[in-house]
């Protein structure tokens, strides 16, 4: 039995930096290639009715793998995830994102007394890119505070990362005949890892409707803002990249807030993201998520029909890598 094995990114395109590829059977190699970019590896004469390991590893991409059993000639594809730490976002302009996320972003301001915003934090629309110089460019009031500015401008690489993963994921649920991100009136804070907003109170009303698609969700590690009581918290059902909204409601009358993320796994991969995260006093990566989003949710899910594709806002490149390496234009979110 022949196999093919091509390694891609998780959009499917072919992967564009040289790999290793390697194939096991009962814990022994089967085989091993080295694969220029965009290429492919052949293995001739496998054993029939074999159960195959098939692991690609590449510079700036975590290692990908399948397992497959060999009962006639193969073509396989193996999608690697980008790690974090060697891709480099390319994330729009202010101008370029659509009217309804703008719109919020006009009004948001956050205002953090001790925050410098780096020169790293600014984006480049190249791909790859070098980081920029670390040089630090404070706002200041006139009583000599270090205060943020209005909107876009205010937030992190892994801000934005963060704030588009979820508007893209709450554009691509239909909650009560519209995408749940219609819901959303104002923008209150934007972490890396998640956004906390106030919201129509009727999104609470309709996401308990849909016992298909979302699910009771323990909000015990969601602190409500002050003045709040927490209001219950429900996750979408998805095994991979699913959305947790917790709300909460103030106790004198008052708009529902949501706070807002999408967990890289559910279950015991959900625990296993929050004992990591509780361990390194770190957050979720936006990039990690964007990477998981894009490889899990290309199409419609078949068993939750009011959850479409995934359209990522942004792109992710290596930040070191071939000079002509260009990823293929984000589909409208």
């Amino acid at each position: 039995m022949d196999l093919t094995v091509k390694p891609t990114d998780v959009s499917g395109a072919p992967l564009p930096v040289a790999c290793t590829v390697t194939v096991r059977r009962n814990g022994t190699i089967a085989g091993t290639a080295r694969c220029p970019a965009g290429a492919q590896a052949a293995f001739k004469s496998l054993g029939a009715h074999d159960v195959h390991h098939i692991a690609v590893e590449a510079d700036g991409f975590h290692t990908g793998t399948v397992t497959v059993v060999t009962n006639g000639d193969l073509d396989e594809l193996v999608p690697c995830v980008l790690r974090a730490a060697d891709c480099c976002p390319d994330v729009p302009r202010v101008e370029l994102l659509p009217s309804d996320l703008r719109r919020l972003l006009e009004t948001y301001e956050l205002e953090a007394p001790s925050r410098e915003v780096r020169g790293r934090d600014v984006p480049t629309r190249t791909l790859p890119c070098a980081c920029a110089p670390d040089r630090t460019i404070a706002a200041r009031d006139i009583a000599g505070r270090a205060v943020t500015p209005l909107g876009w401008a205010t937030l992190t690489l892994e801000q934005r990362g963060g704030l588009l993963n979820l508007y893209a994921k709450m554009r691509s649920i239909t909650v009560g005949g519209r995408s749940a991100w219609s819901y959303v009136e104002r923008l209150l804070r934007v972490d890396q890892d998640r956004i906390h907003v106030e919201v129509d109170s009727r999104l609470a009303c309709e996401v308990r409707k849909m016992l298909d698609v979302f699910k009771d969700a323990d909000d015990s590690l969601h602190e409500p803002g002050e003045g709040y009581r927490r209001a219950g918290s429900v996750k979408s059902r998805e095994p991979r990249g699913n959305l947790q909204l917790s709300f909460s409601v103030p106790a004198d009358g008052g708009p529902m807030h949501v706070d807002a993320d999408v967990d890289e796994a559910a279950g015991l991969g959900h625990v296993t993201q929050v004992l990591r995260n509780w361990l390194t006093g770190g957050k979720t990566d936006p990039f990690d998520v964007h990477q998981i989003l894009v490889a899990h949710q290309r199409a419609s899910t078949q068993k939750m029909p009011a959850i479409g594709p995934y359209r990522p806002g942004y792109r992710l490149g290596l930040r070191a890598g071939p000079a002509d390496y260009r990823l293929p234009a984000a589909p409208p979110v």
